[in-house]
């Protein structure tokens, strides 16, 4: 079959995967990461508790400390369900602590009745304590698969960078 300039548009046009492929040789791998890869639809589970993401982030207010001696951020940690979207479990801090990443997994085991089959977390300092590698152990005995995100890589777990952002950037601007 010849292959026409009309061709070419209608194949660019209608083909998403061979336009991202074209578009990651024309503009290269920056651009690709940085514009498409952003973007790109992600696989939603069918089912809710197939995925959990887990994160952190510090919030845009402000409190004393225990002692009221200086203003200190507030960190939330938050657990998300993939196919819902909805947020399972929260817990509000003075930092990201093992405890604080306990304390939002049992509010969302509380809340939903069970376990997910996979949690998404990214490489957190609190994951290398015991007590986290403890509960990441009994959980592999009951089925659940404890993944880390790829170093470097937010969209391993989108959605809740995407909860995050719009967090920060809507309702902390309130």
């Amino acid at each position: 079959k010849t292959i026409s300039e009309s061709s070419i548009k209608q194949l660019m046009s209608n083909d998403n995967k061979f336009r991202t492929l074209v578009d990651a040789y024309r503009y290269g791998k920056k651009y690709f990461n940085d514009a498409v890869l952003p973007h790109a639809v992600r696989n939603v589970t069918q089912f809710p508790a197939n995925v959990w993401m887990i994160d952190g982030t510090p919030m845009q207010f402000y409190c004393w400390n225990e002692s009221r001696t200086k203003m200190i951020r507030l960190y939330l940690f938050a657990i998300i369900d993939v196919c819902s979207r909805k947020v399972v479990g929260l817990d509000v801090s003075y930092s990201e602590t093992r405890f604080n990443i306990l304390n939002a997994l049992k509010l969302a085991v509380m809340n939903e009745g069970y376990l997910p089959s996979e949690i998404v977390s990214d490489n957190f300092s609190a994951g290398k304590t015991e007590e986290i590698l403890d509960l990441k152990s009994q959980m592999t005995k009951l089925g659940v698969a404890w993944r880390n995100s790829k170093v470097g890589n937010a969209q391993d777990k989108s959605y809740i960078e995407r909860f995050f952002g719009v967090f920060q950037s809507v309702e902390c601007a309130l």
